[in-house]
């Protein structure tokens, strides 16, 4: 009988030790269940997503059309907006066996890009719009723009159930971002591609960005049931980073071209948020 009480009292400590956690102020409360992934592996997990997304990016207006036939004249402008395209994100995560934290690593590589063109009208004309000073240069004009995306996260972080059925995920991380773009738009008169050009400019360009810093988050769900679950994802971050610009312009084959470039450092915030299931 001895022996029984005491296999229950061991099987009791043992359950109120799940339940309630010593604080380091040496006060107790209840305590909360991980929701970490449940393994049976070396502690190990991996992850991964695949993403199918769309950059938008403002001041892509490369040249506007105007129709001199109409008084007053009227015109529009054009913009090369980027496409859907595929992309991925993975995760590489270690269960730590202090106090419910996991280490990861995340991973996010991404490619998009863009053409467009823009013919004048019968009675009108194409303005470039990315080559000063502004002028009428043209009948033709197209543009072309591509960015590379990638990221990387480092980051500590926990998860734990606030009730059966809602968890929550903090998390504390140091984020690198690369973002390398390029763009080339061209005006022409007569048309490309019709006959030579007697007039053409050409403007290349290229914005690269590398940047480190801080990031924050958590993440929520929202089970319906051990297999489905609705689920939230938000994130702020400051990265410092140095943006590398370089521009040139050629104007009718202008031997040597003109061309620009800057270097700027300066500290960038970034947003992120996704709602599914």
């Amino acid at each position: 009988v001895v022996s029984g009480d005491t296999h229950r009292i061991a099987t009791l400590e043992q359950q109120m030790n799940e339940v309630y956690t010593d604080t380091a102020r040496d006060t107790f409360g209840a305590k909360a269940a991980s929701a970490r992934p449940q393994l049976d592996s070396y502690r190990l997990y991996v992850s991964a997503d695949a993403l199918y997304w769309k950059a938008f990016e403002g001041g892509k207006d490369y040249a506007s059309k105007t129709d001199r036939s109409v008084i007053p004249m009227e015109g529009s402008s054009k913009r090369v907006d980027f496409e859907w395209m595929w992309g991925f994100r993975t995760e590489l995560g270690y269960r730590t066996a202090h106090d419910g934290w996991d280490l990861a690593a995340h991973y996010t590589w991404f490619f998009d890009k863009g053409d467009s063109e823009i013919s004048a009208p019968s009675s009108g004309a194409i303005t470039p719009l990315f080559y000063t000073p502004e002028e009428t240069y043209g009948l033709y004009a197209e543009s072309h723009a591509s960015l590379h995306f990638q990221e990387g996260d480092l980051s500590l972080q926990k998860s734990y159930f606030l009730s059966p059925n809602f968890s929550l995920t903090w998390a504390a991380a140091l984020r690198s971002s690369w973002i390398n773009q390029t763009s080339k738009a061209s005006s022409y008169a007569p048309r490309r591609g019709v006959g030579r050009p007697t007039r053409w400019i050409e403007q290349h360009g290229e914005n690269d960005f590398w940047g480190i810093g801080p990031k924050i988050g958590f993440a929520p769900k929202w089970f319906v049931d051990k297999n489905w679950h609705f689920f939230g994802s938000f994130a702020g971050s400051l990265l410092y980073g140095e943006f590398d610009v370089r521009i040139r312009n050629e104007v009718n084959g202008v031997i040597p071209p003109k061309a620009f470039r800057a270097d700027l450092h300066q500290i960038s915030p970034t947003i992120q948020g996704a709602l599914g299931v």
